[in-house]
């Protein structure tokens, strides 16, 4: 069964979102409560967990995009499994990965990437507030406030 992804009510006063970062990428299987995709609106930064499990099979809004409260964005197919985490060719289930010296690249949400760009503030320089670690336009906002 295809059970779709819709943007929540946020409020009375927000009627549309932007999508940001989706956490799952299409095959993904899907757990009940992972968090799929975050949205943002004027107010907040939100991500959308799952209400069931299954596969994610269509995203219908990519991140930058605007969406209107109840619309779909995206599709989890709850009748399918998808790819799991797979282990590195030659390497067995539960052995660890070797470890990348590579640097995680810091995510930062849309809004909050406008703010940096238009105040020519590098991304390295503001410290993320919002669900691990992100930067918040809140966070870019008082990034330019104290420059």
């Amino acid at each position: 069964m295809i059970v779709d992804i819709t943007v929540p009510d946020l409020g009375e006063s927000i009627s549309e979102v932007e999508i940001g970062e989706w956490l799952v990428a299409i095959g993904d299987t899907i757990h009940q409560d992972d968090l799929l995709v975050a949205i943002e609106s004027d107010k907040a930064t939100v991500e959308i967990p799952a209400t069931g499990g299954g596969v994610l099979v269509e995203i219908v809004k990519r991140q930058g995009e605007r969406a209107e409260i109840g619309e779909i964005i995206g599709r989890i197919d709850t009748g399918k499994k998808g790819r799991e985490e797979e282990p590195e060719p030659g390497r067995k289930q539960g052995e660890p990965e070797e470890s990348a010296e590579e640097e995680p690249r810091k995510k930062v949400m849309p809004s909050a990437a406008r703010v940096l760009a238009q105040n020519r503030i590098p991304e390295e320089r503001v410290s993320g507030t919002g669900p691990g670690d992100r930067v918040l336009k809140e966070d870019a906002l008082r990034a330019a406030a104290g420059q």
